[in-house]
C-alpha cells in the first residue's frame, strides 16, 4: 500500500502556496525540559550511575547543530510580530562538538570520570552518540537574525535545564 500522507516538504509548500503569511520554522536537534527523546539521557544516566569512563566515537569531534526549545519560542515570538511567507532555520547560536556537550553534562552533574575519545578508524559501534555525523551539520540562522531574532542563550547554557530535568527523573526511578 502506498503512503498517501504528504511529506513534510510538501506540507510546507502547500502552506506557503496558500497565500497566507505562513512562516515555516525548521529546527535541528531540539533539546530542553520535557524532551521526550532526550539525547542527553544516556550520558546523564551513565554519570549518575557512577560510570568512570564514557566513550565517544569520532574523537567526540562531530557537530550536529542543537536547537533549544526556548530559542525556538523566541524565534516564534519574533516572527509573530512580523507576519510573512518564509522558511527559517531555528538553531542555537553555538555549534558545540559532541565532546563539548558531554563535558558540559559532566560539569553540570559534578561527574569526575574520563572521556575516552575513540579514533575514526574504529568501525565498531563503540562510542556511538546522538551527534555523530559524517559531516558537520550546521544550520544558517542569518535570515532569523535579520528579522530581529535574538537567541535566549547558547545551546550549552540552555542544555543545563534538560540535564537537570533528566537527572531528576533518573534519580526518582
Amino acid at each position: 500500500m502506498r503512503d498517501t500522507r504528504p511529506s513534510k516538504v510538501a506540507a510546507e509548500q502547500a502552506a506557503l502556496d496558500s497565500g497566507l503569511p505562513v512562516t515555516v520554522i525548521r529546527p535541528s536537534k531540539v533539546h530542553g525540559r520535557w524532551a521526550l527523546n532526550s539525547r542527553t539521557r544516556p550520558f546523564v544516566e551513565s554519570m549518575i550511575r557512577g560510570d568512570r569512563t564514557i566513550e565517544l566515537a569520532d574523537r567526540g569531534a562531530s557537530t550536529d547543530h542543537l536547537t533549544a526549545a526556548l530559542n525556538t519560542a523566541a524565534l516564534i515570538s519574533t516572527v509573530a510580530a512580523q507576519p510573512g511567507q518564509r522558511i527559517l532555520n531555528s538553531a542555537d547560536p553555538d555549534t558545540p562538538t559532541a565532546e563539548q556537550i558531554v563535558r558540559s553534562i559532566g560539569t553540570q552533574l559534578g561527574w569526575t570520570g574520563t572521556l575516552n575519545l575513540l579514533d575514526d578508524a574504529n568501525d565498531s559501534n563503540r562510542g556511538r552518540h546522538p551527534w555523530l555525523a559524517a559531516h558537520p551539520i550546521v544550520l544558517d540562522t542569518g535570515a532569523s537574525v535579520r528579522l530581529g531574532y535574538t537567541p535566549v542563550g547558547t545551546g550549552l547554557d540552555l542544555l543545563r535545564e534538560e540535564i537537570d530535568w533528566v537527572a531528576t527523573h533518573c534519580r526518582t526511578r
